[in-house]
């Protein structure tokens, strides 16, 4: 329950869409949210669940319809709880937020729906498309997992790491930076390559979620 997490939109934008929304995690927001639900009259269909464990996250994925995630403002560069949604087979409905990669992680039509910023319309609408089209939550359903594990497989990002590092070693060695501004220096650099290359080796993949896909209920989480 953080400023950037727009979670205020999707309070706003619960009053136009049937059944229960779910807000997991903590925050100095949550008695503002507490008081616009209230104000709304939403607040019977408004769950604040707060901390969840992994298993729990995992159920909440399984059992939603969607993830809610209307986050606002750069601060939010990536959004790690999509690709858990993703994983889960759950469609993520996100924003395009200028200079955030957002909504390059769920892709607009492939694993769910983008939105724009702040508007509460946008995702009530996305969202009734949701509950109203199965056949469009499948099929986000299924391309969101796919896309998880081909994009964001531990060994794929582990390996994208290692390119960025060599990278900034060879600039480094070819003088592509100052000495001023390299820091850490070539050397440890090339210590966390070694280091990173035997973790990539050792992966075993366990920690990949495979999820079965069932029918939806009528419930967001955010």
């Amino acid at each position: 329950c953080v400023y950037y997490k727009g979670l205020h939109t999707a309070i706003r934008a619960l009053r136009d869409v049937p059944g229960r929304l779910v807000i997991i995690g903590h925050g100095p927001m949550r008695q503002y949210l507490e008081k616009l639900a209230r104000d709304l009259g939403v607040a019977d269909r408004v769950t604040f669940a707060g901390f969840a464990t992994d298993a729990q996250l995992a159920g909440a994925y399984l059992a939603a319809t969607a993830l809610w995630f209307p986050s606002n403002a750069r601060s939010e560069a990536f959004g790690l709880v999509q690709i858990e949604a993703m994983a889960s087979g759950c469609p993520v409905i996100n924003t395009r937020i200028p200079g955030s990669g957002v909504d390059w992680v769920s892709l607009h039509g492939q694993s769910g729906l983008t939105i724009p910023v702040e508007d509460p319309v946008a995702l009530a609408e996305a969202a009734r498309r949701l509950l109203d089209e199965p056949g469009l939550r499948q099929r986000l359903s299924r391309d969101a997992r796919r896309r998880a594990m081909a994009e964001f497989d531990q060994h794929r990002m582990a390996r994208r790491t290692l390119d960025v590092y060599a990278r900034v070693i060879q600039e480094a060695q070819s003088g592509g930076y100052t000495t001023d501004v390299m820091e850490p220096p070539p050397a440890r650099l090339q210590r966390w390559v070694r280091q990173l290359g035997e973790a990539d080796g050792s992966a075993d993949g366990s920690d990949a979620v495979d999820a079965a896909s069932g029918d939806p209920a009528r419930m967001a989480v955010a």
